[in-house]
């Protein structure tokens, strides 16, 4: 998937199909060997990954590709030999395998690959990773997969007894190629017609042998393959997502079509526009080109934001102030992001009250420090916290006009000591921030 340019229809469909890169068809060779090789993740024989380690300062954003083959064939060795283009940016890559759907129903290949994710949350430190620029990569049902992942809701469980289980499955963004974005036979028959349950993928994911018998059983399946639709999950807050085609609307001659047909992207990107979720389609027919021309542009500028600098501690400048950017932050919990590129970075998506974001301060000289926060807000009047060493200072956020209109807002004073002091800001009251946040000053 990784280094995927527009070909034809055809032979595209047969990588997808055969869960291979559509870069590994184009190019010759192939990728260097991983760091570390068939780690597992979970207790399944089809739960391990391969792991390639980027050098660069500081943790390094992680690639995840997800291997297509209708969740029936393919191995995460369709990686594809553009890997070192991804190393050779300080990005480090993962590929992943998970069982079939002929060993396990849905949801077993989807939830696998997002254990994966949380597997690989959980060696950030050891692997030198940086858990906020995670970004998924795939074809056909890996990009059905990534999809999901990038659109459901989070499923770390703090109360879990298995440490990965309470890492966060949330991602900073998805580039796909050829997803099936809804799996729902009423759905995609309207759009697409009979012929798209001819093919396995569909009737196989629920442990059916053909069309006629997943018809006949709909209402035992129809749960599960509304809940794996990832068409059914995305709203305006979540991550942004391209998707990428090369094939026309009209009807399709064959069921291996129908399964990839460009309705599939046409009607995500559709309800996502309608919800103003951003989301780009790459496709020469119907499809406006945007500000991507091809995956790896969206890919390298999802996870790299115009350099992203190391996370060490803050230091303090001549004066003896800090100055907190949004791309020097940690962030924690369920929908929380940066967004923007370089000096302009933000941090948005603040729409759950229990997250919140931190910086390690390297404070030379301790004493009382006045807080600062440069925001923005389109409504709403929540209560934003500082809070470093015991110390706390919050006050009421007004609306700036616009979460494009940014002002700053004195939250108070902290006292800080001598040493590392991580710097945590938060909801005050319970409620959502509701924030672009872009620094956060610390003055003497």
């Amino acid at each position: 998937m990784i280094g995927y340019r527009m070909r034809s229809l055809r032979r595209v469909l047969v990588v997808m199909l055969l869960g291979v890169a559509a870069s590994q068809v184009m190019a010759a060779g192939g990728p260097p060997a991983p760091t570390l090789a068939d780690v597992k993740y979970g207790p399944f024989e089809r739960n391990v990954l391969d792991f390639w380690r980027a050098e660069g300062e500081g943790p390094r954003p992680l690639l995840v590709f997800i291997h297509g083959g209708a969740w029936m064939v393919g191995d995460k060795s369709g990686v594809g030999p553009s890997v070192k283009n991804f190393l050779d940016k300080g990005v480090s890559i993962a590929a992943i395998n998970y069982r079939y759907s002929t060993q396990a129903t849905l949801p077993a290949p989807v939830l696998d690959a997002a254990r994966a994710i949380q597997f690989l949350k959980s060696k950030a430190d050891q692997w030198n990773l940086r858990k906020d620029r995670f970004v998924l990569t795939g074809g056909s049902a890996g990009a059905t997969t990534s999809m999901w992942i990038l659109l459901h809701d989070d499923l770390a469980d703090p109360d879990a007894k298995d440490p990965v289980l309470r890492e966060s499955t949330r991602v900073a963004a998805a580039g796909v190629v050829y997803p099936q974005t809804s799996i729902d036979p009423p759905v995609i028959t309207k759009w697409i017609g009979p012929l798209v349950l001819d093919h396995r993928m569909i009737p196989t994911a629920v442990g059916e042998p053909n069309k006629a018998a997943l018809l006949k059983n709909y209402e035992k399946h129809r749960d599960v393959l509304q809940e794996y639709s990832a068409y059914n999950h995305v709203d305006r807050e979540d991550p942004p997502l391209l998707m990428v085609h090369s094939g026309k609307l009209s009807p399709p001659e064959n069921k291996g079509y129908a399964i990839h047909h460009a309705l599939f992207c046409t009607k995500m990107k559709e309800k996502s526009d309608e919800v103003g979720h951003e989301c780009y389609l790459l496709n020469k027919y119907g499809a406006k080109r945007g500000k991507y021309k091809q995956l790896d542009d969206f890919l390298l500028d999802k996870l790299l934001d115009g350099g992203l600098p190391a996370l060490g501690p803050v230091v303090q400048d001549d004066q003896g102030n800090f100055t907190c950017a949004a791309r020097q932050s940690k962030l924690h919990g369920k929908k929380i992001t940066t967004q923007g590129k370089a000096d302009n970075m933000n941090i948005g998506y603040w729409v759950n009250p229990d997250d919140y974001v931190t910086w390690e301060l390297k404070v030379r000289e301790p004493g009382e420090y006045r807080v600062v926060i440069n925001y923005a807000a389109a409504k709403g009047n929540a209560r934003i916290a500082a809070e470093a060493a015991g110390s706390v200072a919050e006050a009421a956020r007004p609306s700036t006009g616009g979460f494009d209109q940014y002002r700053d807002l004195e939250l108070g004073a902290l006292t800080l000591p001598a040493g590392n002091v991580e710097l945590r800001i938060r909801s005050a009251d319970g409620k959502r921030p509701m924030i672009n946040l872009r620094r956060v000053v610390l003055t003497k």
